[in-house]
């Protein structure tokens, strides 16, 4: 044994990494405190064991300390674990590092080790945390206000500069852009810059409701006022945003009598309940959006020019998110993260998935792509999600634009054609164990000649590495 300072070793206890250490006979000596609650064994039961018993035995499928004791260089592999304590088997990411004495020879091998969920976490929670810190747009950070909003592009990098800018005033703001771009968003980022920010943000949808309720709902109503009215009366939308910002979406759906109404409101600043005939002040932001166009509109009549004007004294466009690739990815992260949070999944999205993302036009704008993500960390029994690996029902929702064709060969499986491997048979000479023998030289031979290892061979064709080894030594393979 090789006693460790306590403070070294209550250093290494407190890192979220498991760390071990063998010697040179492959004995353990040391394993940190994660090491153990995420193997689910004790000091005790290693110190029984040596790191050549553990693959035998099958806790483990090969041995990274062997490696490293033949080539007196760091190894790292990937090992598939069966733990004690009923935790499920995992994958693991192991780091063997030598340390030698003066002569050159091994004193030490020093192991890094975490699981793949584990390091699925890290990565996935730094990518974000990465963007989610350059996207900071707050321009006074000492404010308690600050607000994040995920904009990497240029065009909504400026688009928010001047929504920060005119937040400081009271003019109304028409937001138009397509359906799905995050219009609500942008509005809910005005406010929040806004002096009025420590009063409510009111939003209404103008198609979600008809006419005579909307008008009820904006204005509140009087005691009978209708049929159905409570009794008590109603305070209205108006009402309710005094002092804070009026958020009315799909303005374009307003009726033509309500337009008129809303136009009283906006130049007088009073309002009238249905069923009364008193006057109330309200003082509020009124920030309207439609994904429509209101001109066409006022040219058809369906929507009164005067109040187009007094709603259009800033008019903010949000982009499409096809035009502004640079916020995909951003994006899509930022709803991995909240769903993976909400559902209590480990999900990490290749590079060849996001180059699909970037390619695709997303015709519903970031809606869609929030959809998409949600689906993904719903439906995916993986945790490293791959093109080839969604199911194909939503590879239908993207039309021709997605490929389940993997990007290049890289650690795909070597495909053997099988006249390669059939023989001009003899039938007194020929044997089927001969001609299996044939087969398993030939593709353990192309494997290996290919990735030159052992160890990814064995990860290809699903046997222990051990097993590879010997195959080759009875083939007599050389690569």
């Amino acid at each position: 044994m090789y006693p460790l300072s306590l403070d070294f070793q209550t250093l290494l206890d407190n890192l979220d990494l498991g760390i071990w250490c063998v010697d040179q006979n492959g004995h353990f000596i040391f394993e940190n405190s994660f090491f153990l609650k995420t193997t689910g064994y004790s000091k005790e039961w290693y110190a029984a064991r040596d790191v050549y018993q553990l693959v035998e035995e099958g806790y483990t499928d090969h041995c990274v300390s062997d490696y490293v004791l033949q080539t007196k260089q760091k190894h790292t592999v990937l090992q598939k674990v069966v733990p004690g304590n009923g935790i499920p088997d995992y994958n693991q990411i192991v780091s063997a590092i030598p340390t030698f004495d003066d002569r050159g020879n091994i004193l030490f091998i020093i192991g890094v080790v975490q699981s793949i969920d584990h390091f699925n976490r890290r990565y996935q929670d730094a990518v974000i945390n990465d963007i989610q810190g350059q996207v900071f747009l707050n321009q006074n950070r000492q404010q308690d206000h600050a607000v994040r909003m995920i904009a990497h592009s240029p065009e909504m990098k400026a688009l928010l500069d001047t929504a920060k800018e005119v937040s400081e005033v009271d003019s109304s703001i028409l937001i138009t852009g397509e359906s799905g771009v995050g219009k609500n968003a942008l509005a809910s980022y005005i406010h929040r810059c806004s002096p009025r920010r420590g009063r409510e943000l009111v939003e209404i949808n103008c198609a979600a409701l008809p006419e005579h309720l909307l008008e009820a709902e904006l204005f509140g109503y009087e005691k009978g006022a209708f049929t159905g009215a409570l009794d008590s009366g109603k305070r209205g939308i108006f009402e309710e945003a005094h002092g804070g910002t009026l958020f009315l979406d799909e303005i374009n759906s307003l009726p033509l009598n309500l337009q008129g109404k809303l136009l009283r409101v906006i130049e007088t600043g009073k309002m009238r309940r249905v069923g009364s005939n008193r006057d109330i002040y309200v003082d509020f932001r009124l920030i309207t959006a439609t994904d429509t166009d209101l001109q066409q509109q006022i040219g058809e009549q369906r929507f009164r020019a005067d109040l187009y004007y007094r709603l259009n004294v800033i008019p903010l466009e949000v982009p499409a998110l096809r035009s502004r690739k640079a916020d995909i990815i951003p994006l899509c992260l930022h709803f991995l993260k909240q769903y993976c949070q909400k559902y209590d999944r480990v999900k990490v999205l290749s590079d060849r998935v996001f180059e699909q993302m970037l390619s695709y036009d997303w015709p519903g704008n970031v809606r869609e792509l929030r959809n998409c993500v949600e689906r993904i960390v719903v439906t995916s029994s993986r945790t490293v999600m791959e093109i080839r690996e969604l199911p194909s029902s939503f590879f239908g929702q993207f039309g021709s634009t997605f490929s389940m064709e993997p990007s290049g060969s890289a650690d795909l499986p070597i495909l053997i054609q099988p006249n390669d491997l059939i023989p001009d048979m003899d039938e007194e000479s020929f044997s089927l164990q001969s001609y299996l023998n044939q087969c398993e030289k030939s593709i353990l031979e192309k494997i290996l000649k290919k990735y030159k290892s052992t160890y990814k061979a064995a990860e290809i064709l699903k046997i222990s590495q051990p097993s590879v080894v010997r195959r080759k030594s009875k083939y007599q393979i050389d690569y």
